[in-house]
């Protein structure tokens, strides 16, 4: 399967969804009820896994402000804190 966007990036729920499918596959034929376990497993994983993605987005955009005032341009910074 192929995934695309136009004009940005993926956003974290978009990549963690489909870390997540990746990790976590339900056969239509397995038990309900592991259905259901196994449902309730991938959406506790996906805020897991979301919850993380977010920090790192955000430690990343503190290292890219450091350098970007470093470098003598601290009005890129702006441009991070827009998301």
């Amino acid at each position: 399967m192929i995934h695309a966007t136009s004009g940005r990036g993926f956003t974290t729920d978009e990549l963690t969804a489909r870390c997540v499918d990746k990790i976590v596959s339900i056969a239509d034929t397995a038990d309900p009820m592991v259905q259901a376990q196994a449902r309730a497993f991938k959406s506790q994983l996906h805020a897991v896994i979301l919850k993380f993605m977010n920090q790192a987005v955000a430690s990343y955009n503190t290292t890219l402000a450091n350098r970007f005032v470093a470098a003598g341009h601290p009005e890129l910074v702006a441009f991070l804190r827009e998301q």
